[in-house]
């Protein structure tokens, strides 16, 4: 007879709300290709915001929604991308806010929902 060890159980990983650059969870080794890149183009009142994100995506992993979402949760302006469509977006949002928990999403088929600050984008 064997001196059998007892299986050890693996706990599976509770899903965060929401993942960031700092807290990517046990998505670390592939933030950068998630976390999204915010420009404001302008404070004009018409796209004037893009959001881009620097991953390969496929058909089978990919960009479902790109937007931005008030610290709620709720929509405040959006796009949905087709399974093939490159993730960037041009939106609209004005007056831009102030508020720093306003923040731009992407929502991945595989790896959940990216979120970043809107006030920790790059300016024209």
């Amino acid at each position: 007879m064997g001196n059998k060890q007892p299986e050890e159980k693996i706990q599976p990983k509770t899903p965060e709300a929401e993942y960031t650059e700092n807290k990517a969870g046990e998505w670390e080794d592939i933030k950068d290709e998630h976390v999204p890149f915010i420009k404001i183009i302008s404070r004009s009142k018409k796209d004037n915001i893009e959001i881009k994100v620097n991953g390969e995506f496929t058909l089978d992993h990919y960009i479902e929604r790109i937007g931005i979402m008030d610290e709620t949760k709720q929509d405040l302006a959006g796009l949905s991308l087709k399974k093939n469509q490159r993730p960037t977006a041009t939106l609209t949002l004005y007056p831009i806010p102030e508020n720093p928990k306003v923040k731009v999403y992407v929502k991945c088929n595989l790896h959940d929902l990216w979120t970043k600050p809107l006030l920790s984008s790059t300016k024209d």
